[in-house]
């Protein structure tokens, strides 16, 4: 109710409203719920002025404004203001401030009479010296409270400069992770396809008129690329593979799937080294789930990639993630060595104890 600064409601003496009126007639139910007097009146009149003033309609209810009317009607003889007068008045207060003293000061008016008397040079000086002084701490004030909203403005503005930077430092390692995983191109994808399928083989695929249409994969097409070629013939409904080697079975049987222990010949970046521990590569077993006798049957491999996946081991149980992990490994040797020199030198570190900039992140 007080937009623009601190002020203080005052009665207008000529209203004929008083305390005992306000707290009786504007906030009854205040007073009844043992609320102190002191804030009933403040209060009180906050209220009473936003009910003469324009926007009173929207603020206060239709039913409170009417019996506020009413009871203020009934003043009689005592009210001698005119017709539309606010029997509440708006006076400025000055918040100023000494070492750590609060002086509030209320604005005083240059007449309060309403005659212009300092504004015509007819008033007392004294009192407009102190008009004009209160004025002065008036600005001050506000100047205080501008520097203060400045300060947590800036305040602000650190903080979302912090929080941007931390967005940009987890951008910049996602980027260099990814950057860090070459990728394979389409070809390569094919040529290792054709490599574990063991040569080409032939589907044969029915189809509504009765025939079988056999699909010949692995065959080369016009322009060098891997294609399919298909040939009809008539004969009964089947669905059978004819593998490269003469041997042939029935598509409709479950294949069961046996994982095999191996390790990939070279893997293109330390996380997909992690990935072959975890999970294992191309359908074979996963080297965490290797037994021991397993693990003597290619034992310089193995050990060689345990020394990297002992460290990123503990590093998760210290509290990062495998990526975040293998960021720290690629930055403590070097993000442009390959995956073989970085285990070397790895497994030359661990005679001294690890590598120094991953003591304290795994521990």
């Amino acid at each position: 109710m007080c937009k623009g600064g601190v002020i203080a409601y005052e009665i207008d003496p000529l209203s004929g409203v008083s305390d005992n009126w306000i707290l009786d007639y504007v906030v009854p139910n205040m007073v009844r719920h043992g609320i102190p007097r002191e804030v009933c009146i403040v209060f009180g009149c906050a209220v009473l002025f936003r009910v003469f003033d324009r926007t009173g309609e929207d603020a206060v209810p239709t039913p409170m404004r009417e019996s506020i009317m009413q009871a203020y009607h009934e003043l009689g003889s005592r009210n001698i203001l005119e017709d539309g007068c606010n029997p509440i008045k708006r006076r400025p207060l000055i918040v100023t401030g000494y070492d750590t003293e609060v002086i509030i000061d209320l604005m005083e008016a240059d007449d309060d009479n309403g005659q212009g008397g300092l504004a015509n040079g007819d008033g007392d000086p004294r009192r407009a010296a102190m008009v004009r002084n209160q004025e002065v701490r008036m600005l001050s004030s506000q100047i205080l409270h501008l520097r203060r909203e400045l300060c947590d403005a800036r305040t602000e503005g650190d903080r979302q400069q912090t929080i941007m930077k931390r967005k940009l430092a987890r951008l910049s390692n996602n980027l260099t992770r990814l950057s860090n995983r070459p990728g394979m191109l389409g070809y390569k994808r094919r040529r290792l396809g054709n490599e574990q399928g063991g040569g080409r083989s032939i589907r044969l695929h029915s189809t509504t008129e009765g025939t079988a249409v056999p699909t010949v994969e692995g065959v080369p097409v016009l322009g060098g690329e891997l294609g399919t070629s298909q040939q009809e013939f008539e004969g009964q409904d089947m669905q059978e593979v004819f593998h490269g080697d003469g041997s042939v079975e029935d598509a409709n049987d479950p294949v069961p799937v046996v994982p095999v222990a191996k390790l990939s010949k070279c893997p293109r970046s330390l996380y997909d080294l992690w990935k072959e521990y975890e999970f294992g590569f191309h359908g074979c077993k996963a080297a965490k789930d290797w037994n021991a006798s397993e693990r003597g049957a290619d034992r310089f491999k193995y050990y060689k990639r345990n020394v990297f996946w002992v460290q990123v081991s503990e590093m998760v149980r210290a509290g990062h993630n495998a990526d975040r992990a293998i960021d720290l490994i690629y930055r403590a040797y070097g993000s442009n060595l390959s995956v073989t020199k970085i285990i070397k030198k790895m497994i030359g570190d661990k005679k001294s104890g690890g590598h120094p900039a991953l003591r304290t992140v795994a521990g």
